[in-house]
C-alpha cells in the first residue's frame, strides 16, 4: 500500500483568530498554543481524533506522554479548547476521545508517487525557465538600440513591481487582517513603524491602495513580505518618502539596537494592539502607557521601552513631547 505524508497547513492569519488570540493572554498561554498545535498533528491521520487507549489513568496523561509535556498544563489547555468550542469530548464504550475540527481543516496529504511526480515537474519547469532565460539574454543582445529606448519606460515598471517582491522574514499581521486582502492599512501602518520604512503617512497609503488595486500581486505573484515591499515601494516612489522631521523622530527610538530586539517588540505589539483604539498602533510608544498597564509587560519589554523609546518604565509616563 502506498504511504501518505501529512502536513498541517495554517493560513497567515490563523494566530489572529479570536480563540487563539484570547488563548494566548491566559497564564501559560503560549505554551498551551504550543500543546494544542501538538494535539493537531497527533491527530493527523486519524480523523481529527485522539482516542483514549486505556494505558494512563486518564487521557490527558496519554497525551502528555505522546507529546512530551506535562500532564497539569495538557489538563488546562484541553479544559481551555472544550470551553471554546475547538474541539468536542466523544465517548464510546472504549473510552471515548476528543476531536479537533481543526485538524480536518487545515490537514494535507499526498502519497508518495504523488511527490515524486511533483518534484519531477517542479524540476522540468526549472529547466526550462533557464533555457528561457539563456534566450532573453541573447534576444536583448542582439536586439537594436531603438528597441531599447521604447522600452525604457516597461523596464522601469518592470523593475518597481520586482521591488515590491523579495524573499525575507514577513512581519506577522495585526488583528485586522483577514478577508479578501491579506494586509490592511493598519498592517501597513504598523509595518513600517516596526520596520523603519522610508514612507509618510501619504506614502503608506498610496502603497496600500495600489497592492489593493492590483490584488496584493505582482505579475501574478502574491505579495507576501509586506515589509520588503513597503520598503521596496519607497525606494521607487521618493515623492512619499517621510518629512526629515519624522526620519529624525523615527531614528530617536532606534538606537542601541540589540540581537533579539526585533523579537521583543513583536511580543511588545501582540500584546498592546487590542488595547490601542481601532488597532492604530502609530505613535504606539506615545500611547502604550496611556491604554496600556505596565504589568502586562516582562522585564525584557521593560527593558526594551525604556532603551529605545521616550517611556518611563518606572513612572509609566511618556516623557517625549
Amino acid at each position: 500500500m502506498a504511504t501518505r505524508k501529512y502536513w498541517l497547513q495554517l493560513p497567515q492569519t490563523y494566530f489572529n483568530r479570536l480563540p487563539q488570540r484570547k488563548m494566548r493572554k491566559q497564564p501559560d498561554g503560549e505554551i498551551m498554543q504550543i500543546i494544542y498545535l501538538k494535539m493537531l498533528l497527533a491527530c493527523i491521520g486519524n480523523s481529527g481524533l485522539i482516542l483514549y487507549q486505556g494505558v494512563y489513568d486518564s487521557l490527558a496523561e496519554e497525551i502528555a506522554e505522546e507529546i512530551d509535556e506535562e500532564t497539569e498544563i495538557v489538563q488546562k489547555t484541553i479544559d481551555y479548547i472544550i470551553k471554546n468550542n475547538m474541539a468536542r469530548e466523544i465517548e464510546d464504550k472504549d473510552g471515548g476521545g476528543y476531536f479537533f475540527p481543526e485538524s480536518d481543516e487545515f490537514t494535507g496529504s499526498e502519497s508518495e508517487s504523488a511527490e515524486r511526480m511533483r518534484r519531477m515537474r517542479k524540476k522540468a519547469k526549472a529547466s526550462q525557465c533557464d533555457r528561457s532565460v539563456t534566450k532573453s539574454d541573447s534576444d536583448v543582445t542582439d536586439g537594436d538600440d531603438n528597441k531599447v529606448k521604447n522600452n525604457k519606460e516597461d523596464v522601469k515598471k518592470n523593475i518597481i513591481d520586482s521591488s515590491l517582491h523579495l524573499k525575507g522574514e514577513t512581519l506577522p499581521p495585526s488583528a485586522g487582517a483577514g478577508g479578501a486582502s491579506p494586509f490592511t492599512l493598519t498592517d501597513c501602518e504598523e509595518c513600517a513603524d516596526e520596520g523603519k520604512v522610508n514612507l509618510s503617512e501619504d506614502g503608506i497609503r498610496a502603497f496600500y491602495n495600489r497592492m489593493e488595486k492590483d490584488g496584493w500581486e505582482i505579475k501574478g505573484t502574491p505579495v507576501t513580505n509586506l515589509l520588503k515591499a513597503m520598503r521596496g515601494f519607497a525606494k521607487h516612489h521618493k515623492e512619499y518618502q517621510q518629512p526629515e522631521e519624522e526620519k529624525t523622530e523615527q531614528s530617536s527610538v532606534s538606537t542601541n539596537e540589540r540581537p533579539g530586539d526585533i523579537e521583543i517588540c513583536k511580543s511588545i505589539m501582540g500584546k498592546i494592539i487590542d488595547y490601542l483604539p481601532n488597532n492604530d498602533t502609530r505613535n504606539w510608544q506615545k500611547k502604550i502607557v496611556k491604554y496600556c498597564e505596565r504589568s502586562m509587560f516582562t522585564d525584557q519589554e521593560l527593558e526594551l521601552l525604556a532603551r529605545r523609546t521616550k517611556v518611563n518604565v518606572d513612572s509609566w509616563t511618556w516623557e517625549g513631547e
